[in-house]
């Protein structure tokens, strides 16, 4: 089956227009590549660049269940297998998978018995090439072969088939221009100012204005919040609130004059009417 994926490989990229193999060949290839493991299946992502900036993508869904470290050391030889496939000689390898990295650089030590014979595969293949590298890299630094990675675990995929992405460059509905949108919304805004203009041209208020003056101080009076304070705290309250009208001070001491509960539980003056006459001592 890996042999039948980079037969196909090769000839397409054989097929892309001509040029210097030679020396191609003797300057140093570039190789990304990821495993992905799902509980919807296992895949590999692979991005072989060449010395002249030509790229080649494979996406390889795997056919049995693997671990992380397995998707990702089958990465690395699917990898190794292309390059030896177009004679490449000097190869640097990309991996976000620390442990496989390490592995190879011989700065971990390989406990699992199947670990060991994956890195005992990689080892022998990579004496093939001429010169070679191998470093870790951010999993930021890797997304192209992460999401090729990606897209063969994302669907059931039980032979090769060719997934085609093109670019849509403009939106599949006509939008207004943002320019009209905005005036638009400008002219809403700034609806609010209409009635300030004319009352400083005019010095006349709008006819519900006494309306909402009396629903500012029913609300902060004797609302949910409310604890009826006296005319000038009222006043100063609803100014902290962002209300303000000329008479503010006088309709609030007006209205707690008129509050029936204020009148009933205000406290009572005990002081007596008449003019109070001192008394001396004998």
């Amino acid at each position: 089956m890996k042999g039948h994926v980079m037969t196909d490989f090769v000839v397409e990229s054989l097929q892309r227009p001509a040029r210097d193999e030679k020396s191609d060949k003797a300057e140093w290839w570039t190789l990304q590549v990821d495993g992905a493991s799902r509980s919807s299946g296992s895949g590999v992502g692979l991005l072989l660049q060449f010395p002249n900036g030509e790229q080649l993508e494979q996406a390889i869904r795997l056919g049995f269940l693997a671990s992380n470290n397995k998707a990702e050391y089958e990465a690395i030889l699917f990898g190794l297998d292309l390059a030896l496939a177009l004679s490449v000689s000097k190869l640097r390898i990309y991996s976000d998978s620390q442990l496989v990295v390490r592995h190879i650089q011989e700065e971990y030590e390989v406990r699992d018995e199947r670990m060991t014979r994956y890195l005992t595969k990689v080892r022998d293949t990579l004496q093939r090439l001429g010169e070679w590298t191998i470093e870790k890299v951010r999993r930021a630094d890797n997304v192209r072969s992460d999401t090729l990675a990606g897209i063969t675990t994302s669907f059931s995929i039980k032979e090769a088939i060719l997934l085609p992405i093109y670019v849509q460059t403009s939106l599949s509905i006509t939008e207004t221009p943002a320019c009209n949108a905005i005036e638009e919304s400008q002219k809403e805004s700034q609806e609010w100012t209409r009635v300030i203009k004319e009352y400083l041209r005019t010095c006349t208020l709008p006819e519900d204005s006494k309306c909402l003056d009396q629903y500012v101080l029913v609300e902060l009076h004797e609302g949910v919040c409310g604890n009826h304070p006296e005319g000038r705290s009222l006043a100063h309250w609803a100014h902290s609130q962002g209300y303000y009208w000329t008479a503010m001070k006088n309709d609030a001491a007006t209205y707690v004059k008129k509050c029936d509960k204020c009148q009933r539980h205000a406290p009572i003056p005990h002081v007596p009417s008449e003019t109070l006459n001192p008394i001396t001592s004998p």
